[in-house]
């Protein structure tokens, strides 16, 4: 390993050549809160990882015409990215092969969960996250207390949702500059209790999710929580929701099908 103040390097390469050989031996390998960073090659890396070390940087080499594969096979009962802790930075990266056997809580692309007392200062970006059993992104019961980051990121062929969002408690949730496209139910789903929460949904083209809607809202907004979809200022740009005309029974650009008992929803530009 690499030391500088107190901050280790950790590169991934597919044959090892002296490194590590998995993304995981490099998250098990790192010291928590250190800001350790691991940094990984091209090349398809058949695994599954569980981010469980707080103050990580997992991001993958674009120098190349090719961005790292996490590829979790698409047999068994697997997500490919279980996110367990807060202050991480997870950017370029191919997050494929979530499946499910027989157990409903896998199959994600990437999850985060209530498994940490809070998940704060975590950004998602320049992912794709593709060809998952369930949903590309899942976020359920968990707390936020300061920020939380989906930022241009391509969430595709999903075969449920592309991204849902069920049980928040406070803080901000921003979903910005993503292409979220052609998953087989809603493009975003936010359903259960969001409580004390700012979410804002900015800047991100959302088209052609075959069997559901753009967006689609359920379940119980409360505490104060607010809910914003677009912008009218250039710093806050409308979202491009087209082609949600399948044959499903929901099939709206948005559908609000929720109970509103303190707090507000706004839709802009």
């Amino acid at each position: 390993l690499n030391s500088e103040g107190g901050a280790s390097f950790h590169p991934v390469t597919l044959n090892a050549d002296g490194k590590f050989a998995s993304i995981q031996a490099a998250i098990d390998a790192s010291v928590a809160d250190s800001g350790d960073t691991i940094f990984v090659e091209p090349g398809t890396y058949s695994e599954n990882i569980t981010i469980d070390v707080s103050g990580l940087t997992l991001s993958g080499n674009t120098s190349g015409s090719e961005i790292p594969i996490i590829d979790a096979g698409g047999t068994g009962d697997v997500t490919v990215v279980e996110i367990q802790t807060d202050n991480l930075l997870f950017e370029n990266f191919t997050v494929k092969g979530g499946s499910k056997a027989s157990n409903i809580s896998k199959g994600r692309g990437i999850e985060i969960t209530g498994a940490a007392s809070t998940v704060d200062f975590i950004t998602i970006q320049n992912c794709v996250i593709m060809d998952n059993y369930y949903d590309g992104i899942k976020m359920d019961g968990i707390t936020i207390t300061d920020t939380l980051n989906i930022l241009d990121n391509e969430i595709t062929a999903n075969d449920f949702y592309g991204f849902r969002i069920s049980n928040i408690t406070g803080g901000t949730l921003n979903i910005s500059g993503s292409d979220i496209s052609e998953n087989y139910r809603d493009g975003i789903r936010i359903d259960g209790t969001i409580s004390g929460a700012s979410l804002n949904i900015v800047g991100n083209t959302i088209d052609n999710n075959t069997e559901g809607d753009g967006i689609s809202f359920g379940g119980t907004i409360t505490n104060s929580s607010t809910v914003t979809i677009g912008g009218a200022s250039p710093t806050t740009q409308g979202n491009t929701i087209t082609n949600h005309n399948g044959a499903g029974t929901y099939n709206a650009g948005i559908n609000f099908w929720t109970n509103v008992s303190s707090g507000s929803v706004t839709v802009e530009g």
